[in-house]
Formats: structure tokens, C-alpha cells, sequence
């Protein structure tokens, strides 16, 4: 799962860019995964919003009719791991989807929720990745510990990640 709907106010630019982005990471994410031997599937049009960004905003209504759904979605979809690359998913997903909706298979999903470093990572540990990758190089890279991650002391999974390339 990719969870990459956006909500920009600054307009549609900001939500076009945001999305080009988006798509760019995931179809990379896809690369790894697939040079990994991992077996995937991404909902694409068929996927909805986590309702995240309408809990934020107060509209617990909205926030429980759009969980439900996508729940509903994963299930009868057979979804039995849920990989995502936006910490806001993420979140969502794994944290407040068992606790709000309460049901089985929201707990389930949960416990089989992963942010894309934390899957790599345990991947990693499982058979080595492949990490060698042709194309630009840096010696710096800034990196930014996530709230989410430190909020859930994930460990730094990403610069963990990072330093094996």
C-alpha cells in the first residue's frame, strides 16, 4: 500500500508536485522491492484515503466512514501486509485503526503494518539486500529522524537503511 493522496491549501500545484513526488518514490520502492524478490501488489486508483487528514481536522465522522472502507478494502482484498512509505499512513494504520474501529481485522492489519524502512530493514536481516545501485552518489545526505519514528521508537530504520548503500 502507498497511501499517497495529498492535501495541499496552497492549491492544485502544491497537490500536483506533491503527487509527482509521491509517484516517483513509490515506483523506486517498487524497484527495491522487486530486486529484493518480494512479492507485491499496490492498490493504485483502487486505494482511499486512511482518513488521517480529516481526523486532524476534527471530522471524526468522515475519519470512521473512510477507515471503514479501506479496512473493508484490505480485507476482502486479502491484504496480509501493509507496506507504506508515508509516515502519516503509516500512523494511521498501525496505531489508531485497531484502537478506533476495534475489530479483528483492524488489529490484524495493524500488527502487519509496516513503514517501508522498518520492512526493509527486517528484510535485510532475513537475506541480505542487494545494495548496489547504478546512478548518482553522495557523500552528505542530510538526514531527518521522523516524529513518527522517534514517536514510536522505531529506531532510525531509514539512516540504518541509508548506510547500507
Amino acid at each position: 500500500m502507498s497511501a499517497f493522496k495529498s492535501y495541499d491549501i496552497r492549491g492544485r500545484l502544491g497537490t500536483d508536485l506533491t503527487e509527482a513526488i509521491a509517484h516517483r518514490i513509490a515506483r523506486a520502492f517498487a524497484t527495491i522491492l522487486q530486486r529484493a524478490g518480494v512479492r507485491f501488489g499496490i492498490l493504485g486508483k483502487a486505494e482511499t484515503s486512511t482518513g488521517e487528514c480529516v481526523r486532524r481536522a476534527g471530522n471524526e465522522m468522515l475519519f470512521q466512514q473512510l477507515a471503514n472502507e479501506l479496512a473493508t478494502k484490505l480485507n476482502d482484498l486479502g491484504v496480509v501486509r501493509i507496506v507504506t512509505c508515508d509516515p502519516h499512513a503509516f500512523n494511521t494504520l498501525k496505531n489508531e485503526y485497531p484502537d478506533f474501529l476495534g475489530t479483528d481485522d483492524a488489529k490484524l492489519e495493524g500488527e502487519h503494518t509496516f513503514d517501508a524502512s522498518e520492512y526493509l530493514m527486517l528484510r535485510h536481516k532475513e537475506e541480505a539486500l542487494d545494495t548496489e545501485f547504478a546512478g548518482a552518489t553522495y557523500d552528505t545526505i542530510l538526514w531527518q529522524h521522523a516524529c513518527h519514528a522517534r514517536a514510536q521508537q522505531m529506531g532510525p530504520k531509514s539512516k540504518q537503511l541509508m548506510e547500507l548503500t
